[in-house]
């Protein structure tokens, strides 16, 4: 596939240049733009006698309209506008600029099918986030980090990565769960206001994708921080125990239980069970590294398809559980499987 949903360019049908946005290539994309502010029926010299100086650096300049704000007053095509700033060596602005203030201004828009069917047009907004927030360790920083390394994914941009079939123009980082209550932690701790999105169970062709809540944080900053500790995109099979300090590791790996862990009373023998399932197996290992550093007894790693996981059970649960929770509060766990936990205790 060319793209997600096109098999080629809905208008010219190449598949050589790569997809930018409604099923159309780089260079239709750009007509479709243009036919938008395409030259008008006005008086001739309009716009270059419009388009002066004085008049570009008040309105690109000082008033941060657009190109194709000032394109469709003076009546003319973007790249005219464009030309002319260049012609009075006027600054550009980046792509990154020049998106934050599309965001800012509500000038974003795509198109998405709701479960019905149905088209809908989503206007993206710019949402308050802590960008620096995976730059320095705290316990917050480790938790949330926890929950990255076993639900989240992060994805690089094109200009980061140029051969990615991705469209971004900014870093992500998207994290999912079966329910809303962790992701909302998440955002709390990280002083966003990005809301969450839902998707609904859906069966495939010998497959079953279950509900999911998840939300997408776009931001260039966040993604590096989490590049520098060591995270990849496509990480399931590949995540490296990231080199945690030792002040932080319960935080971390309490971020890990709440992501890939589990907790659970077996009603027939009346016995609590605990166990850590991971696709890296180098990153299962460093958990149970630190686990036994910290008290808890070895257990051997056993596989599970593609996965590997370890158990706990009795007594040893509660030890797990006073490693976890000590020196934490309620902003940084998942309250059902702390009230399990807890009756441990």
């Amino acid at each position: 596939m060319w793209s997600l949903k096109y098999k080629q360019c809905r208008e010219c049908g190449t598949t050589g240049r790569r997809h930018l946005g409604r099923g159309l290539c780089e260079l239709c994309y750009q007509k479709s733009i243009e036919k938008r502010y395409s030259r008008q029926k006005v008086k001739k010299g309009f716009s270059t006698s419009l388009l002066s100086r004085d008049y570009l650096v008040e309105h690109y300049l000082n008033n941060k309209e657009s190109l194709s704000d000032i394109a469709s007053t003076a009546k003319c095509s973007r790249q005219f506008v464009l030309k002319k700033i260049k012609e009075f060596d006027l600054s550009l602005r980046k792509k990154s600029q020049a998106r934050e203030l599309a965001l800012n201004k509500g000038k974003i828009k795509f198109k998405r099918t709701s479960e019905d069917g149905e088209f809908k047009y989503i206007t993206l907004n710019k949402n308050k986030v802590n960008h620096h927030f995976f730059s320095n360790w705290t316990p917050a920083m480790s938790y949330v980090l926890g929950v990255v390394c076993t639900d989240g994914n992060i994805r690089p941009s094109i200009l980061k990565a140029p051969t990615t079939k991705d469209t971004l123009r900014i870093g992500r980082l998207t994290i999912s769960q079966k329910e809303p209550e962790l992701l909302e932690k998440v955002l709390k701790l990280m002083n966003s206001e990005t809301k969450l999105l839902h998707r609904n169970r859906k069966e495939f062709y010998k497959t079953v994708s279950g509900e999911t809540f998840y939300f997408h944080l776009n931001s260039d900053f966040i993604y590096d921080d989490l590049v520098k500790l060591g995270l990849t995109p496509n990480k399931s099979l590949t995540l490296k125990f990231p080199n945690v300090p030792e002040d932080y590791i319960s935080h971390f790996i309490r971020g890990c239980w709440d992501g890939d862990g589990s907790v659970y009373l077996d009603k027939t023998s009346n016995s609590v069970f605990a166990s850590f399932i991971s696709g890296s197996i180098d990153f299962i290992i460093g958990i149970l590294y630190h686990l036994n550093k910290n008290g808890l007894p070895e257990r051997h790693l056993h596989k599970s398809g593609n996965s590997y996981y370890f158990r706990y059970t009795g007594k040893q649960c509660k030890l797990l559980a006073e490693y976890l929770y000590r020196n934490a509060d309620e902003s940084m766990w998942l309250n059902r499987k702390y009230e399990i936990f807890k009756s441990l205790l």
